[in-house]
């Protein structure tokens, strides 16, 4: 489990980047991003939280960097799952990973 498997993230499109966002924790949510130095990845959470959202979840993250928590793979590992889920039973749609995206001719 990398942090490139988790930056899958990136790639849902805000509606569906919400759905799994509220199937997820506060708790598991700040796990996961806690033991992630993928700046993009808190960033485009933050891109679809409401503005108290996300000013409290990155105060959260600033005040646990600073407490130096250990990495949390688990958490991640529970959101991808989560994300499987999600997408089996049709509540979000699979998303196309940069390496999956064909060129047009």
């Amino acid at each position: 489990m990398t942090d490139r498997d988790f930056e899958r993230l990136l790639y849902f499109d805000d509606q569906d980047l919400l759905t799994i966002l509220r199937g997820v924790s506060n708790t598991q949510l700040l796990s996961a991003l806690s033991g992630t130095d993928c700046v993009s990845i808190r960033l485009r959470i933050c891109e679809v939280l409401s503005f108290n959202g996300a000013r409290l979840l990155m105060a959260d993250l600033e005040r646990d960097g600073k407490e130096r928590l250990p990495d949390r793979p688990e958490a991640r590992i529970t959101i991808l799952e989560l994300i499987e889920d999600m997408t089996e039973r049709g509540l979000i749609r699979p998303q196309m990973l940069p390496h999956q995206v064909r060129r047009a001719s």
